[in-house]
C-alpha cells in the first residue's frame, strides 16, 4: 500500500509546453517567439522585435569588426538589401498582405496562376494582379474589369457635365458653387467672395458694387443701373445693399 501511494506521488512529467513561431524579416526563417528582443534598442524600437537574437548577433559581430562604435547601423537594411535582391528575380513573388516583406519563389509551369502566400495563405492572381477570381478566366475577369472602370470613367465624366450646368465657378478661387434658388447675389463658402451669379462682378473693394454702385455690373446683366427703374438703381446711396448675401 505503501508502495502504491509513493508511486503515486511521484510527480509527473511535465509536457513541454509549444512556442509560438514567427518570421524574422532577415533570415526569413519561423523563430520561436522567445527569441526575439522584448526591448530592442532605441534606433529599432519600431522594428527590433522583427529580428531575432541570431541575425541580431550575426550583424553585430559584422558591424563591430568593420565600423566605428559610433555608426553602428540597425539590421534592419539587411531586410532591404535582401528584398532588392530578391526582388530583382522574376520569379520572386511578395504577398501584400503581410505586415512585413516576405514572399516566396514561383513559376507559373508548377504554381499555375495562383499565388498563395505560405505566412497567411492569402491567395491571388499574378497574371491580372488581384485577389483572386475563382471560377473565372483570366480574359473574362479582365474584360469585366474593364467594362467596371469604363462605366465609372462615364459616371464620373456625366457627374462633371451635371456639376457645370448646375454650378458656376467662384470668380476668386475658381471652385464650383450651385445656387438652389434666393437672391443674385452669392457669397462663396470657400473663400467668402460677394459677387453676382448673373455677370459676376465683385461686392466689395473700390471696385465694387457697395462702393460703386449698380453700374458696377455689366451692362448686359439684368442688375446694371441701366437696366433698372430710376427708383431700383443703387447710384445714390452705393452703400445700401438691397439683397443680403446667401
Amino acid at each position: 500500500m505503501l508502495a502504491q501511494d509513493s508511486a503515486d506521488e511521484a510527480p509527473k512529467k511535465k509536457q513541454k509546453k509549444k512556442l509560438r513561431r514567427r518570421g524574422c524579416i532577415i533570415c526569413c526563417n519561423d523563430v520561436a517567439t522567445n527569441r526575439f528582443p522584448r526591448t530592442p534598442h532605441r534606433g529599432a524600437r519600431e522594428h527590433g522585435r522583427d529580428v531575432g537574437f541570431k541575425c541580431q548577433e550575426q550583424h553585430l559581430h559584422s558591424q563591430i569588426e568593420g565600423t566605428d562604435w559610433d555608426k553602428i547601423s540597425c539590421a534592419q537594411w539587411l531586410d532591404k538589401a535582401a528584398k532588392s535582391c530578391r526582388e530583382s528575380d522574376e520569379k520572386f513573388r511578395e504577398c501584400s498582405k503581410a505586415d512585413y516583406s516576405w514572399g516566396c519563389f514561383m513559376t507559373t509551369k508548377t504554381d499555375g496562376n495562383i499565388f498563395r502566400c505560405q505566412l497567411c495563405e492569402y491567395c491571388y492572381c499574378v497574371v491580372c494582379e488581384a485577389p483572386m477570381h475563382e471560377n473565372q478566366t483570366c480574359e473574362v475577369y479582365q474584360a469585366q474589369k474593364a467594362e467596371r472602370e469604363q462605366e465609372i470613367q462615364e459616371q464620373e465624366h456625366l457627374s462633371m457635365e451635371q456639376v457645370k450646368n448646375i454650378s458656376k465657378p467662384c470668380p476668386k478661387c475658381k471652385s464650383a458653387i450651385m445656387k438652389d434658388g434666393g437672391y443674385d447675389q452669392m457669397t462663396c463658402k470657400r473663400c467668402k467672395h460677394e459677387f453676382c451669379w448673373l455677370c459676376f462682378a465683385g461686392y466689395n473693394g473700390p471696385e465694387g458694387i457697395r462702393y460703386r454702385g449698380d453700374s458696377c455690373h455689366d451692362k448686359s446683366c439684368t442688375y446694371h443701373s441701366d437696366n433698372l427703374p430710376a427708383a431700383q438703381a443703387n447710384t445714390i446711396f452705393p452703400t445700401v445693399n438691397r439683397a443680403p448675401p446667401i
